[in-house]
């Protein structure tokens, strides 16, 4: 029987960090990361010392140019470990430009909702739903590459993966990097939408406080992390993984 364990991990660099020591102390065969797909010949070339880091980030830069920066400060302590694990190493999300899109529409969602004072929730559902992942793509590629024990890493839909994988046989088990970790507000919609559990008026004061988290946290402070925390502290808690 295949092993897995599927570790939850924050969209935070603070966790990614702990990730990567996590990983370093651990011994799997196969390590599945939540990225692009088409990174997989060099992501495997970087982690078998086939490339140096500098040449694999130069080469990062060309293939993500409008999203480097922002990718790179959040994965950035998992990938310098890559060449100093013994597991087999795939990146299992295909639908990265859809991803990508797509934060691009709920970025302009908010910037014309913070300058009409007004929601359209129909809009924002529509490109929020279109924003959930294709999960049978994701079980498919797992089946076919993973042996023995593996790790996959996921920031949301962790329990969702785990049925499914349960369902042809795996051995899951679910983890998370964080003791306690409060969910933004949009990641609380992401989660609420794909279990079939969110109404209008929940949708739109969740929808507000994300405006309000972009605008007065993410806006104001140097990085996303630092953003967080301080969204947190001033807030209180929202819902916990």
């Amino acid at each position: 029987m295949k092993k897995i364990d599927i570790v939850i991990v924050p969209n935070l660099r603070s966790s990614h960090e702990k990730l990567s020591e996590f990983i370093l102390k651990s011994n799997y065969d196969v390590l599945f990361l939540n990225f692009p797909r088409f990174l997989n010949s060099l992501i495997r070339d970087f982690s078998l010392n086939k490339i140096k880091y500098d040449e694999f980030m130069n080469k990062i830069s060309k293939i993500i140019p409008e999203y480097t920066n922002s990718w790179l400060y959040i994965n950035e302590p998992i990938i310098k470990i890559l060449n100093k694990v013994n597991s087999e190493v795939y990146c299992y999300l295909e639908e990265f430009d859809k991803i990508m899109e797509n934060s691009i529409k709920i970025a302009t969602l908010t910037l014309r909702s913070r300058i009409t004072n007004k929601i359209n929730l129909k809009e924002w559902l529509e490109v929020l739903e279109k924003s959930i992942i294709d999960m049978e793509s994701i079980v498919e590629f797992i089946t076919i590459k993973s042996y023995g024990k593996s790790l996959c890493i996921i920031e949301l839909s962790a329990w969702k993966l785990a049925k499914r994988l349960r369902e042809l046989g795996f051995d899951v088990k679910i983890k998370s990097i964080e003791r306690i970790h409060y969910l933004k507000p949009l990641e609380i919609l992401y989660v609420l939408l794909e279990k079939g559990k969110l109404n209008e008026k929940l949708a739109e004061e969740l929808i507000k406080e994300h405006i309000r988290f972009i605008y007065d946290f993410v806006i104001t402070h140097e990085n996303i992390d630092k953003a967080y925390f301080s969204w947190i502290n001033q807030t209180g808690k929202f819902l916990i993984i």
